[in-house]
């Protein structure tokens, strides 16, 4: 009865206190042996009659571990997890008790030490079915279940438990599956005084998907219950009606555009469900939207997939790219799978060198594509006009700042001038890349010289625009720039005695007009240099004075006539103009 049960808890308290004096009194050993020969039994069955139930192991817990370990009883250890997580409101009593996060670590342990096994007693399409009885909502309208939220955290703790100590086993769940952001926030609010059990599941989510820390909101959001018009019912029939009402708002959006041309009915539908969704459950509702034809099903998709391949969003037709709203939910949804993807790709890679290449790469890629459809392009049905988002702009930046190296990339793939010049007017961090440009540009560089002189005409625009950062990193970059081109100077004309466009690469292109408007661009950058900065606009009269002198000696060539020596003096009197243009505006002179 519950008076016996009570005497039992006190007693077994009491006694752990005993032997604890014991031991810290050094009293006889001896007599220490003999109380712990009377407290052993060979099963726990034993125990319970003598004083112990699983109540009492409950209070305090860390009893029965010291008793596993001196029986070796792990079957009793299981049966006492069992029997905890199958039970709500025995889970409501553990969960606030220091030692649950010890006893649960400890049976996984013990029965893969003892049993072998792999085989865990919450699989996941078990701990699956129970998130989806929770209320996720925010705000005082959302529906407290105290015990059945303890059973789900207990029951995620085993789960991530398990998945750090036997990584490959078939039966682990998907840590990306369960809404673990939404889990911390529970845990937070659930147990908020708990601190041994909060700190364990926040520590065991940083492991297994470090991205979800940065995505918990500090900040207390508003009650909006109900505000997307659903009716209150149970959690999972709530959620499902929650999905299917985004989800048809943001087809209704994309079928009929001229309904909402601003985007802004979809996008108010996706910030109040995200008050209402977990973060997985809204990144898949909102992907499958995007993605899918307005006026066929869906495509099946799940949030783990997608933190795997989040360049699948590029899929998404131009029309979601030429509505605003629309085109910030891609963007918001864009950002939380490559910040997931990101953590996979750090966690799985050999070595961490590996891991930055990979990165840099995709996110190349994502930066081209993002600024392609920023700057537009194309006719007819394919045409997407330019556009300035400053969420995209945000995210760009975001992308350069924490990958070294990703301009430089871009720099070097050539015949991308538009892209450049998109980076070099909104994203500033590009000056962080000037020693990987600086050394693309030197003789030990593997690319051409026509390469050579397309990554000059980016770099000199960086160091012009945004080198007021550091002065004399953008001196040395402008060096290097202005050298390049003053070396390249008869790629630029062509070879003496024949048309001037003569050389191809092996891809079939005219390397001389490749050089001559890598030239251009370099003498048109030129012309922003201002008079304050004297350190960059003396490197760059002398650097003009050479080409100019240059200029002038070919051009006075004798014995060559004919339309390639026509042609070739229109092109070193182009040249030269820009060049005395280009030191007018700057405020110096170009000396005959």
């Amino acid at each position: 009865n519950r008076g016996n049960e009570a005497r039992h808890v006190a007693l077994e308290a009491l006694t752990k206190k005993s032997v604890s004096y014991i031991r810290d009194k050094a009293v006889d050993e001896g007599f220490l042996e003999t109380s712990r020969s009377i407290c052993s039994s060979p099963n726990l069955d034993s125990i319970i009659e003598r004083g112990i139930t699983d109540a009492a192991a409950m209070v305090d817990s860390s009893a029965l571990i010291q008793y596993v370990n001196i029986e070796g009883s792990y079957n009793e250890l299981e049966r006492f997890v069992r029997s905890i997580l199958d039970d709500a409101s025995k889970c409501r009593i553990a969960i606030r008790s220091d030692d649950v996060c010890d006893i649960i670590k400890s049976c996984i342990t013990a029965v893969k030490m003892n049993q072998g096994s792999t085989i865990p007693f919450v699989l996941p399409v078990q701990l699956q079915a129970l998130s989806l009885k929770i209320d996720w909502r925010k705000g005082e309208s959302r529906l407290s279940q105290p015990a059945l939220e303890s059973k789900y955290l207990l029951r995620l703790l085993y789960g991530l438990y398990f998945y750090v100590e036997e990584p490959t086993s078939p039966f682990v769940i998907d840590p990306r599956d369960l809404p673990l952001k939404e889990s911390l926030e529970l845990a937070d609010t659930l147990v908020y005084d708990v601190a041994v059990f909060k700190s364990e599941l926040a520590c065991l989510i940083e492991q297994v998907a470090p991205e979800v820390s940065s995505q918990i909101s500090m900040s207390p959001i508003d009650d909006t219950a109900l505000a997307l018009g659903v009716e209150p019912s149970s959690p999972q029939s709530r959620r499902r009606a929650q999905c299917e009402r985004l989800s048809d708002v943001i087809r209704e959006v994309r079928r009929d555009m001229m309904r909402d041309t601003s985007g802004s009915i979809a996008e108010k539908s996706f910030v109040l469900a995200s008050l209402e969704l977990s973060l997985s459950d809204l990144i898949v509702t909102a992907a499958r939207a995007l993605l899918g034809s307005p006026t066929m099903p869906l495509p099946f998709m799940t949030y783990s997939g997608l933190c795997r391949d989040p360049l699948v969003l590029f899929k998404a037709p131009l029309q979601v790219w030429r509505n605003s709203g629309l085109r910030r939910i891609a963007l918001y949804t864009l950002s939380c799978l490559l910040q997931a993807n990101r953590s996979i790709v750090v966690s799985t890679a050999f070595t961490e060198e590996v891991a930055s290449e990979l990165l840099v790469c995709r996110d190349t890629l994502v930066v081209k594509c993002l600024i392609t459809a920023a700057i537009g392009g194309g006719t007819g049905k394919d045409s997407l006009s330019p556009f300035t988002d400053s969420t995209l702009i945000a995210m760009v930046r975001g992308m350069v700042a924490k990958n070294v190296g990703l301009i430089a990339q871009l720099a070097k793939e050539g015949r991308n001038e538009a892209i450049m010049d998109w980076l070099i007017q909104f994203v500033p961090e590009s000056m962080q890349d000037a020693e990987s440009l600086a050394a693309l540009l030197s003789e030990r560089s593997s690319l051409t010289c026509a390469e050579k002189l397309e990554v000059a005409a980016a770099s000199l625009s960086i160091a012009i625009v945004h080198g007021g950062q550091n002065e004399s990193l953008a001196k040395a970059l402008a060096y290097a720039s202005l050298s390049r081109l003053v070396s390249s100077f008869f790629l630029v004309v062509g070879p003496v005695g024949v048309p001037v466009n003569a050389l191809d690469d092996e891809g079939g292109k005219d390397l001389t007009e490749t050089c001559r408007n890598a030239a251009f661009r370099i003498l048109g950058a030129l012309q922003n240099v201002r008079a304050r900065r004297t350190g960059l606009q003396n490197e760059c009269g002398i650097s003009l004075q050479k080409l100019a002198n240059l200029c002038k000696s070919e051009s006075m060539l004798a014995g060559v006539s004919g339309p390639a020596a026509n042609m070739r003096k229109k092109l070193l009197k182009d040249i030269y103009d820009a060049a005395v243009k280009a030191a007018n505006a700057m405020g110096t002179s170009i000396k005959l």
